[in-house]
């Protein structure tokens, strides 16, 4: 079932930018398309952020594929996020730069789509022990609790 909801979530992402790119040669930066495909990475990283977060507090935490002092940072995972964010806006502009308006956009797609997929992997785990569910929440994790 969660490959399903996966696989979903890619081709809705790469069918939003093929409909936003199509028949385009060139177009301004900052135009509807392109931050409505940046809002998309961008909220596609805040459910990543929650979804890691939900997923080491249940104790199922050996699936974390970044450094676990990161992933268990509130501040560090969001600026980590942000900081993943931004990049793609620089990497966008820098294909935009060069004529690459296709590409431009479906790499923002991918990003979401592939993003959006790991956070609906996270948010279909089960509760489990594991090691980092003794260590108690980092010093940061504690402060930012909801």
């Amino acid at each position: 079932m969660k490959l399903h909801v996966a696989q979903f979530c890619v081709i809705v992402a790469l069918t939003f930018s093929t409909l936003l790119c199509h028949g385009q040669e060139s177009h301004a930066f900052f135009d509807t398309q392109n931050l409505a495909l940046w809002s998309g990475v961008a909220v596609a990283h805040a459910m990543d952020c929650d979804s890691t977060w939900k997923m080491l507090d249940s104790g199922s935490g050996r699936e974390v594929e970044l450094p676990t002092s990161l992933a268990r940072s509130r501040v560090g995972m969001s600026l980590f996020s942000v900081g993943v964010v931004g990049a793609q806006v620089g990497g966008s502009y820098l294909m935009h730069r060069m004529g690459w308006h296709h590409v431009e956009r479906w790499s923002s797609a991918v990003h979401m789509g592939a993003t959006a997929t790991t956070a609906v992997h996270n948010y279909g785990l089960k509760q489990q022990t594991s090691e980092y569910s003794d260590a108690g929440p980092a010093p940061a994790a504690a402060f930012f609790r909801r």
